[in-house]
């Protein structure tokens, strides 16, 4: 099968940003060769950022040799020096870091830019300055957006006073203002400051799914925005069957609630209370869905799973053995199998599905395929038969959805890849594979994005979500009006690197993909759901590990989290019993 020539065009996203020009900003004068940088051009140098980089400054030839020799060693698979590691890109986790000999992190940049430091994470805030945050999330100095913190304290914005003291309760000790002094007695005296609860908004969807013959963990520190040791919050889930009949109610604050599928009604009632304030309540009310198992009357289902690696490795076969436990058939479809090794992620011998290791939305749309994920481009009219005798590997570099624009009907964006212009088209896709045994699905689990945080910074990942999920989900409904959709998101571990990644990108992701499945149930399509993977899977545990270093004696091994996209383990088995569970439910 010949490849593909392709230069891509997004129709899309917003143009690229020119050349930046930089230069000395600590206004010392450079010199090359004769030729004097003056601070007035200096200036016009940091300033100018719109306009094509002059390769005769200084500066920029500086900057520019920089990149050339980063860009050398990134194609060389970087280089290792005695404790420390350059840019390889086969490593998950920071692009620069170094390593001790028990594989820690004490120094490291990621993806967004952050330094990482061995008590903390310094990097831009959204105000133009910068935060530093500990290993925890916490934050040391910088704003949250109520007040500036500082160690030991935080120093609250006010805008009705100069001085106002809060004790832990809330209420006003002094305040200083305009009118002079007063202490508690005065008219402030029992005022309530409500602080903003940014780190204890519950991230969960709207609808719990369970299985009759177990219990559903539900992990306190996966809801949260904040990775952190510190007690921040006590969340409380309670539910009933009819009083008095049957009734449930778990409570934590840093621990799991396993809900007890006899006792929980047709709702829930989650609550979270912020520790720092005793009278806040934080209420969310959740659908409760129960599937009695095994099944009394035998039941088919047609799935295919449409992510990335995280869904084509081990996702698929584990769905398969809880399902076929609880009396399903199961039948699944698309053209590139998972793996069916409970071990073996990189297996050729599974399911089939939809599901490609490192793509993003923007190689599913076909609007930016240049990071090398999609090789090969399109899949030629054509050419099925071919693709269909690779191996998994060979076809993870084809994209077989996109269709020519003159033999389309979606509404995806147009992408010119070789002078070709092309759609993401489902019913083409199904179309062209139904003489292989292609069928439409009856639901397809769908999950995206952990890629486009990998690949791009917190903002750009962020937008690449948004819209990609609003265009992959109008044309599944377009094509296939009747097709469920579980659309779902999966844990981070607790680690330093996790936990960085987890506040600073993968929650905000997360919480997007909450409010768009929110968004489709609430304006009417009832076929779209959300299974909250990441709620009911340990960070903890479950989570490949470095070789570390065992100690004779006692057989204890000090190690490190080697992987914090992929679950391994416990937590690999987790994550297909909630979305299983969910299939169960609405299938």
């Amino acid at each position: 099968m010949a490849k593909i020539a392709s230069k891509i065009e997004p129709a899309f996203v917003g143009p690229a940003l020119d050349a930046d020009r930089v230069g000395d900003a600590g206004g010392k004068v450079m010199m090359r060769g004769d030729e004097r940088l003056s601070l007035e051009d200096l200036g016009e140098t940091v300033r100018r950022t719109k306009l094509a980089a002059d390769p005769d400054k200084p500066a920029v030839q500086w900057k520019n040799l920089l990149g050339q020799m980063w860009a050398f060693f990134y194609s060389q698979g970087g280089f290792d020096l005695p404790g420390f590691k350059f840019g390889r890109p086969s490593d998950s986790g920071p692009f620069l870091r170094g390593t001790n000999r028990l594989g820690q992190v004490p120094f490291a940049v990621d993806d967004d830019g952050a330094v990482v430091l061995p008590g903390g994470r310094l990097m831009g805030d959204v105000r133009g300055g910068m935060s530093y945050r500990t290993d925890l999330g916490d934050l040391i100095i910088g704003s949250d957006g109520t007040g500036t913190s500082l160690p030991g304290m935080v120093v609250r914005e006010i805008s009705d006073a100069y001085v106002r003291s809060v004790n832990g309760l809330g209420q006003v000790n002094f305040v200083a203002d305009a009118s002079g002094f007063r202490a508690g007695q005065s008219e402030d005296d029992g005022e309530v400051i409500v602080p903003t609860p940014t780190d204890v908004l519950p991230m969960i969807g709207g609808q719990l799914f369970l299985t009759s013959d177990r219990s559903l963990p539900v992990y306190v520190e996966n809801i949260r925005m904040s990775r952190s040791d510190d007690r921040l919050a006590r969340v409380t889930i309670d539910s009933r069957t009819g009083p008095p009949a049957k009734s449930f109610c778990g409570s934590s604050v840093d621990g799991v609630i396993e809900l007890d599928p006899s006792h929980m009604g047709s709702s829930a009632t989650l609550t979270v209370r912020d520790l720092n304030g005793r009278s806040q309540r934080l209420i969310k009310t959740l659908a409760v869905l129960v599937k009695a198992v095994p099944l009394t009357v035998a039941k088919t289902v047609k799935l295919m799973l449409h992510g990335d690696s995280i869904s084509n490795r081990q996702m698929a076969q584990f769905i398969k053995a809880y399902l076929e436990s609880w009396g399903f058939t199961v039948i699944f479809v698309g053209t590139i199998n998972g793996s069916a090794s409970s071990t073996d992620a990189q297996n050729e011998a599974g399911p089939l599905g939809e599901a490609k290791e490192g793509w993003a939305f923007s190689d599913v749309l076909g609007y930016d395929m240049t990071d090398g994920d999609v090789p090969y481009g399109p899949l030629p009219v054509g050419q099925e038969a071919a693709y269909m005798a690779l191996s998994k590997a060979e076809k993870n570099k084809w994209n077989p959805y996109l269709c020519p624009v003159a033999d389309s009907s979606a509404a995806t964006p147009i992408v010119t890849i070789g002078g070709q212009q092309y759609r993401y088209d489902l019913s083409f896709f199904e179309q062209r594979f139904a003489p292989f045994g292609f069928v439409r699905p009856d639901i397809v689990p769908l999950n995206f994005g952990m890629n486009d945080r990998n690949e791009q910074g917190a903002v750009k990942a962020l937008e690449q979500v948004k819209q990609g999920y609003g265009y992959i989900l109008d044309e599944i409904r377009r094509a296939w009006p009747a097709t469920q959709v579980i659309v779902w998101a999966s844990a981070m571990p607790v680690d330093l690197t996790g936990d960085a990644a987890w506040q600073g990108s993968w929650a905000p992701i997360i919480n997007a993909i909450i409010a768009i499945v929110k968004a489709r149930r609430d304006a009417g399509d009832t076929n779209i759901h959300l299974c909250s993977a990441w709620a009911h899977q340990s960070a903890e545990v479950g989570w490949s590990l470095n070789a570390g270093v065992t100690d004779s004696v006692t057989g204890i091994r000090t190690t490190t989290i080697s992987d914090i996209i992929h679950p391994f383990g416990i937590a690999r088995e987790q994550q297909p019993l909630a979305l299983a569970s969910a299939i169960a439910c609405i299938a």
